[in-house]
């Protein structure tokens, strides 16, 4: 598993670094192209030259409060439709996990898209980020502190990982809590809370923070959550969260992680992931510390985490953003992390076709996935150095395996649901029969998640 964890200022500078370096190098083999590398590798500095005083699109948010089972107040917010979807009664529902020392407001842009869809959506600060708190409290104070604080290093992955599925669960079990069964967090050992009982120091204060009016005493927008339909997405380490907890939680019906799809866990020796739901993962050339290739990478090196989906018989995909980073899937206005301008578009349309398919239970959205418009937008193609409008990478290999909705087939008694054939692109860049023209995907015209339009 790759090391993800670099501070962002850190990954600018590292980034202009290798530009002087790319240029200095010797030409290494002929099947090698530096000429397109170099051009690739500018397409990290189009967000913040193109789109710097862009603002994610709006939706209606209520912030609220919880704790941990650590003992920790976290900071949240629930996110609703606006009133012009006019969507009433019981919502499909996605919990967004933030990335190492990224605070909440850095994924509020997908938050609104997605609730702009027709989504309740939870973002939260975990543990240690943002305006949520550093250390516990009683004998939990400092569980996990030292873990937190030093993810970014990348010598702690595995326990890193489990954190962030603890705080997702705590998350879940927030989400879930109804004023007839309010929300105290699990114990430590995952162990759920007794209601009424309160046992653990992180279940006292949870209580205490209730009477105090600083916490909520369950999910005021519970009547609006769909149960059955919860939906995770994940950047960084929450996209290792989002991994994992679609192999074990079954609360969870399907899971997107941006930046990456995992196949086993970190632990020493690792556990292989046999996901439960249907996963949708998407990567980027460059990954966190932007450098330029001086050779070509291994074109399967993201497939790993969508070969054991397929494995496990489940949907998935893996989509990989052409000269694009690790930073393509948060943003701050103001903000100049090396980016690429569409990106963020792509990854959100991506994510919400997959949540819209596997966790509202839309089947039309699979026209959506099936989408040929990302090999030949014309965005793209008026800001790249090449004029190429096609956002998938030419490295590294974009895959997907879908099946087509069910559809019901025969008469009176032998009226019956058939399954969906199932349909496969080896390389999405190249195209395949299967996709369709943007005029026929049942989406936009034209598709973005921030305003004003460059």
């Amino acid at each position: 598993m790759l090391v993800r964890r670099v501070p962002l200022l850190t990954a600018v500078v590292t980034a202009a670094t290798a530009l002087t370096l790319a240029a200095a190098a010797a030409a290494p083999a002929s099947a090698f192209d530096l000429t397109r590398e170099t051009a690739n590798f500018a397409k990290i500095g189009e967000r913040p030259r193109l789109e710097p005083a862009a603002h994610p699109l709006s939706a209606p948010s209520r912030p609220v409060r919880f704790v941990n089972r650590n003992g920790a107040l976290l900071s949240a917010h629930l996110w609703l439709p606006p009133t012009t979807v006019r969507l009433e009664g019981r919502l499909p529902t996605v919990v967004f996990v933030s990335g190492d020392l990224a605070p909440e407001t850095f994924y509020w842009f997908a938050a609104a898209a997605f609730a702009r869809s027709g989504y309740l959506v939870l973002t939260f600060d975990p543990q240690g980020h943002g305006l949520s708190d550093t250390f516990g409290t009683g004998a939990d104070a400092s569980r996990h502190v030292a873990v937190q604080q030093a993810a970014e290093s990348g010598t702690v992955e595995a326990a890193a990982d489990e954190d962030a599925v603890e705080q997702t669960q705590d998350a879940l079990a927030f989400l879930l809590s109804t004023r007839a069964k309010p929300y105290l967090p699990p114990a430590p050992d995952g162990t759920p809370a007794t209601a009424g009982h309160a046992a653990t120091p992180g279940q006292r204060r949870q209580q205490a923070e209730v009477a105090s009016g600083k916490a909520a005493r369950a999910n005021p927008l519970y009547a609006r959550v769909d149960a059955r339909r919860i939906g995770l997405v994940g950047h960084s380490r929450g996209a290792d969260a989002v991994s994992i907890l679609a192999a074990r939680d079954h609360r969870v019906r399907g899971g997107v992680a941006w930046d990456d799809l995992l196949a086993q866990t970190s632990e020493t020796p690792p556990v292989p992931l046999r996901p439960r739901v249907p996963v949708l993962g998407i990567a980027d050339d460059y990954y966190q510390a932007p450098t330029p290739f001086l050779q070509a990478p291994d074109p399967a090196g993201h497939l790993a985490g969508f070969l054991a989906a397929r494995a496990a018989g489940v949907d998935s995909a893996e989509l990989v953003l052409r000269g694009a980073t690790h930073y393509e899937f948060s943003y701050a206005a103001g903000v100049p992390l090396p980016a690429t301008l569409r990106g963020v578009d792509f990854a959100t349309w991506y994510a919400t076709a997959w949540l819209d398919r596997y966790v509202k239970g839309d089947g039309r959205a699979t026209s959506r996935i099936l989408t040929g418009r990302w090999r030949a937008d014309p965005v793209e193609a008026r800001v790249d150095p090449t004029r190429d409008g096609n956002l998938f990478s030419f490295y590294y290999r974009s895959q997907l395996a879908v099946h087509r909705p069910s559809t019901l087939v025969g008469h009176g008694r032998r009226r019956h649901l058939k399954a969906g054939r199932l349909v496969t692109c080896a390389d999405l860049r190249s195209g395949c029969p299967a996709l369709l023209p943007a005029a026929a995907d049942t989406g936009p015209g034209r598709y973005q998640v921030l305003t004003p339009e460059p």
